[in-house]
C-alpha cells in the first residue's frame, strides 16, 4: 500500500505526461519507450544511494490499447472513456502486508514513514457509505451472438482459430460518494476474492480490480505467465458445483482454447528466453475462485541475458488469453466486433521493481471508476465448436463477482 507518489507517469497515445518536483511536464513519444528511460534513471538513482527495493519501482498498468505501439492495426472501435492508455506511480515509501502471518512492515524513507502511515490508516478506515446504481450491457443478447457466429465464420474461412469476444457493462451511480471507490474494492475482496486483487487511485479516476490471472512475473530473470482458458459457473450448491467441476476438467472444447494460448504465450516467450528454456506446467489445472472455476496453465522461460523486463513485456504483450490466435488476427477481428476500444480492460496491472523483479495480472474482473460513471468487461474465447447461449451466458458468470460486491452496498 502506497500514497502520495513523488512520480507518475501517464500517456494517452503519443501524448505523455510526467508529473516529478511538484509540477507537470508534457511531451510526445512512444509510452513503452520514454517509461523504460525514466524508469532505468529512477532504479540507477536509487541504487546510487543504496535503497532496498521492495519499497522502491513503480505500480500500475498498462492499458490494452498500448497495442497500437506494437503492431498496425486498424482503428475502428469508439473511444468512450478518457482514461490514460497508461499510469503509473513511483513511491518513497510503501507498506507491505504479510497476510501469511498477520504482519505489516513500513519499508522506505525513514522521514516518510510515519507520515505514510497516518494517512494510509486514515484512508482504510473511512465510513461505509450507500453505492444505489443501475447497471446495462452494451450490447444486447442478439447482437453478441451475432458477433459470435462472425468469429465463426472467419474461423472457417482460416482467417483466425480463437478470438477473445468481450462486452461492456455500463454502471451508473445515483450519488457522488468520495470513499466510493474504496468500498465497493472492500466489498470486492469479501464476496469475491482474487490472487491479485488490486486498486489504484489515479488522480480522478480509479481501477478497481478482483483479477485471477497472471499476465507475467519476473523473479531472477525467470519469466512466468499462466494464462486462463476454461470457465464454469460455482457457488451454486455442492451437487451442481462437482458436475460443472468435472464438465470442465473433462472438456476437450476448453482443453483446446486453453491449449492454442499455451502455444502462443510460449512463443512469445521464446522471442526472448535463452533457447530450450521455455517449458509448460501445471497444465490444464483447475482453479477454484468465488463465482467460477477456471483452467490455468504456467508456462515459464530463463530471460536472455540482454533482455530488460520492457524487452519482455513487449514481446508478450497484450495478454494472449484476452486476444486469440493468431493474436494479431485475433486484435483486428476484435477491432472489428466489439463497439468500444477495451482501453484499459485486457491489459495488465501491478508492479515493476528496481531490482529487476516485476508482477503483472491481466486486467479482467475490473471495474474503472470515473465519477459517478463506471465499466467493467467480461468475455471468453470462441472457437469452432463454441455453443453462442453458453458464451453469452459465460459472460455473465463472470460479471457475477462485480454485480454482487456492488449489490452488497446497496441502501
Amino acid at each position: 500500500m502506497g500514497c502520495d507518489p513523488y512520480l507518475i507517469f501517464q500517456s494517452k497515445g503519443q501524448a505523455i505526461s510526467v508529473f516529478s518536483n511538484e509540477k507537470w511536464r508534457h511531451f510526445s513519444g512512444n509510452p513503452l519507450i520514454e517509461f523504460e528511460k525514466l524508469f532505468n534513471e529512477e532504479s540507477i538513482r536509487w541504487k546510487l544511494s543504496e535503497q532496498d527495493f521492495f519499497s522502491r519501482g513503480a505500480v500500475g498498468y498498462w492499458g490494452y490499447d498500448l497495442k497500437d505501439f506494437l503492431e498496425t492495426l486498424p482503428s475502428k472501435a469508439e473511444k468512450e472513456f478518457d482514461a490514460p492508455d497508461s499510469f503509473w506511480m513511483f513511491y518513497k515509501s510503501i507498506i507491505v502486508i504479510d497476510h501469511r502471518y498477520s504482519n505489516y512492515f513500513i519499508v522506505g524513507d525513514p522521514h516518510e514513514t510515519q507520515k505514510l502511515y497516518d494517512k494510509i490508516t486514515n484512508i482504510i478506515s473511512p465510513a461505509s457509505v450507500t453505492c444505489d446504481y443501475t447497471v446495462s450491457p452494451s450490447v444486447s443478447e442478439s447482437d453478441y451472438i451475432r458477433s459470435i457466429l462472425s468469429i465463426k465464420e472467419r474461423i472457417g474461412a482460416g482467417d483466425v482459430y480463437e478470438v477473445n469476444l468481450s462486452q461492456r457493462f455500463h454502471i451508473q451511480f445515483e450519488n457522488d460518494e468520495p470513499w466510493r471507490d474504496f468500498n465497493i474494492f472492500r466489498s470486492l475482496t469479501e464476496v469475491s476474492p482474487a490472487p491479485f486483487s488490486a486498486i489504484l487511485k489515479c488522480l480522478d479516476f480509479s481501477v478497481i480490480s478482483s483479477s485471477p490471472e497472471r499476465f507475467l512475473k519476473i523473479r531472477d530473470r525467470v519469466a512466468e505467465s499462466q494464462p486462463i482458458k476454461g470457465t464454469r459457473p460455482c457457488g451454486l450448491g455442492f451437487s451442481e458445483d462437482e458436475q460443472n467441476y468435472l464438465d470442465l476438467y473433462t472438456s476437450d472444447k476448453d482443453h483446446a482454447e486453453n491449449l492454442m494460448i499455451v502455444d502462443l504465450v510460449r512463443n512469445d516467450l521464446g522471442r526472448v528466453s535463452k533457447a530450450g528454456s521455455v517449458a509448460v506446467k501445471d497444465l490444464f489445472k483447475i482453479e477454484k475462485f468465488s463465482t467460477v472455476f477456471q483452467m490455468l496453465s504456467t508456462i515459464s522461460g530463463t530471460l536472455n541475458d540482454d533482455v530488460s523486463n520492457m524487452d519482455v513485456i513487449r514481446a508478450c504483450f497484450p495478454p494472449g488469453s484476452m486476444t486469440g490466435a493468431p493474436k494479431i488476427s485475433a486484435m483486428k477481428i476484435i477491432e472489428e466486433l466489439e463497439p468500444y476500444k477495451r482501453g484499459i480492460y485486457s491489459g495488465a496491472i501491478g508492479y515493476m521493481g528496481f531490482d529487476g523483479n516485476c508482477d503483472l495480472s491481466v486486467i479482467i474482473r475490473t471495474l474503472i471508476l470515473l465519477g459517478q460513471k463506471g465499466y467493467f468487461q467480461t468475455g471468453g474465447a470462441v472457437v469452432w465448436d463454441s455453443d453462442p447461449k453458453k458464451e453469452y451466458e459465460e459472460c455473465w458468470d463472470k460479471a457475477r463477482g462485480i454485480l454482487n460486491a456492488l449489490e452488497k452496498l446497496k441502501s
